[in-house]
């Protein structure tokens, strides 16, 4: 485990497109900034050419996370995990919700 106060970002950048395994959540979920677009861009580009394992978790359709996160890197961005990623879709209601577990007595 890596303490963030002791790393640049640039180390954290190396790690994350190194790493065996990675998974990222939500993506496309925060509002998108030209910093992320060109680091998410980055670490799935690094990730895709070195041929690396990658868990990515979106609400958003390829489409719909091309537009969120704008600009040519966008589509780029969603070509790239349409292109090397298996996609698996949940198509739930939008009113889903996780059924409460009884406690037992």
């Amino acid at each position: 485990c890596m303490r963030l106060a002791n790393h640049t970002s640039r180390e954290w950048m190396q790690r994350l497109c190194s790493a065996r395994v990675l998974f990222l959540d939500d993506v496309g979920k925060a509002a998108p900034t030209e910093r992320y677009r060109q680091e998410l861009y980055h670490l799935i580009e690094q990730r895709t050419s070195w041929r690396r394992a990658m868990l990515v978790t979106t609400n958003l359709n390829g489409q719909e996370l091309s537009e969120r996160i704008g600009d040519t890197i966008g589509a780029a961005i969603a070509g790239r995990l349409r292109e090397f990623c298996d996609v698996v879709c949940f198509d739930l209601p939008d009113d889903f919700q996780q059924p409460q577990t009884q406690e037992t007595p």
